[in-house]
């Protein structure tokens, strides 16, 4: 009796640790494959030792009993790590605004004005499957085809040796805070200007609840080649932040030529492949940008 609970339970471990190996950021890698080495460790010494105390049929039942519980573990995980889990639909708290309070004490965002360039770039590093997932859930409302739940965790291991191929860290983030620094040089005070990603923690909701916790009185929500679900996306996230009803006054406005088509880059990164890079960041760029912003402002 022992030997099956030990078998199912090796077997169970070595298809659950399978799944993470491929889909952990590279600093869980090795904690993850020495999980998995031991559960295969444990399976086989059963396995052979049934075979040797028994006979080879009880063996081969063993290996059989191993395969099976690791091949249900393997599904289970698989499916949760590629399942899309979005935002909240329930209603955030109301956000309180800051209230009586100086530069000094908030930082930029008590400047008055807050820029957000949003786009759907990737997160700076790979720290797990769920942007992941999100960014396959989008491709499929789209009507897209997908790769299966049962192999997508080996996609996002292809993803991750891309990440890998870039230096650990994407480049569009530099890209992006580059541009935010030149945007701010450019616009000066009153205003704030940061980035943010629709697909990289913290989830845009969260960001624009932050900014009117710290004061911001009006925010810019300047989109980066955001397609229509995108924007439908962005507006969804809007509504979750509460802002509007903290009396922050939000504006929307929107740049294109910046970022080659979502789909392109997220399909290279798929194969394993650095995806192409942004546009430069030019000083006509940064001028279109400051135009667009100012233009956006009520009047």
């Amino acid at each position: 009796m022992w030997n099956r609970v030990a078998l199912l339970s090796a077997g169970f471990a070595f298809g659950w640790t399978l799944v993470n190996c491929w889909v952990a950021p590279r600093m869980l890698l090795r904690r993850e494959m020495q999980s998995t080495a031991l559960a295969a460790a444990v399976g086989l010494l059963v396995v052979v030792w049934l075979a040797l105390s028994a006979s080879w049929a009880s063996g081969l039942a063993g290996a059989l009993a191993f395969a099976f519980a690791a091949l249900v573990a393997y599904a289970a995980k698989a499916k949760q790590v590629s399942k899309d889990e979005p935002t909240p639909s329930s209603p955030a708290p109301p956000v309180e605004r800051a209230a009586g309070h100086s530069v000094a004490d908030h930082g930029v965002a008590d400047r008055g004005a807050a820029v957000l360039l949003v786009h759907e770039g990737e997160p700076a590093v790979y720290d797990g499957p769920a942007p992941w997932a999100r960014r396959v859930a989008h491709l499929q409302q789209k009507g897209h085809r997908v790769l299966h739940w049962f192999v997508r965790p080996l996609a996002y291991a292809r993803i991750r040796s891309a990440y890998d191929r870039m230096g650990g860290a994407n480049p569009l983030s530099a890209a992006m805070a580059n541009l935010a620094q030149e945007l701010q040089r450019l616009l000066g005070l009153p205003y704030a200007v940061g980035e943010a990603s629709l697909w990289a923690e913290p989830p845009l909701a969260e960001r624009l609840a932050s900014l009117a916790r710290e004061g911001a009185a009006r925010i810019v929500l300047l989109t980066l080649d955001l397609d229509a679900n995108a924007q439908e996306l962005l507006r969804e996230q809007v509504t979750q932040s509460r802002v509007r009803e903290a009396g922050v006054a939000l504006s929307f406005a929107s740049h294109s030529g910046l970022f080659p088509p979502s789909e392109e880059r997220l399909a290279r990164l798929l194969r394993g492949e650095p995806p192409a890079p942004a546009e430069p960041v030019t000083a006509e760029r940064v001028r279109a940008l400051h135009e667009t912003v100012v233009a956006s402002e009520p009047r």
